[in-house]
């Protein structure tokens, strides 16, 4: 999962000046072990998240959330059920499935969940 807060911000207790949070599996704001013991996937896919430079954009957080380069614990896996990615200021939720990834085509569906003004 991942999470990016606007203006350079950090959301949900991310390191100072970060502008993207995220996590897989596992608290971070928690010392680790004490709520859960992250698995090797979610170690992994933290760790090559970690080492890509924070997104800017809802392009980045579809590349990040597709990403398979870690052959053995990869992002984005054969059994991906689906990828949700929600811009909170449009109010926008795109959802792949299926099969596909979010970086290789248009969302399979697609809902606007804010009110028309």
């Amino acid at each position: 999962e991942e999470e990016v807060a606007g203006e350079g911000r950090s959301g949900g207790g991310g390191a100072a000046g970060a502008a993207n949070y995220s996590h897989f599996n596992a608290f971070k704001s928690l010392e680790v072990g004490v709520a859960d013991d992250p698995e090797p996937s979610s170690r992994h896919r933290q760790a090559r998240v970690d080492a890509l430079p924070p997104v800017r954009s809802a392009a980045d957080i579809r590349s990040r959330l597709s990403d398979a380069r870690d052959e053995a614990f990869p992002i984005y896996r054969n059994m991906t059920l689906h990828t949700l990615v929600l811009d909170g200021p449009t109010g926008r939720l795109d959802v792949w499935c299926c099969g596909r990834s979010a970086a290789h085509g248009p969302p399979v569906y697609q809902w606007e969940l804010l009110p028309s003004s």
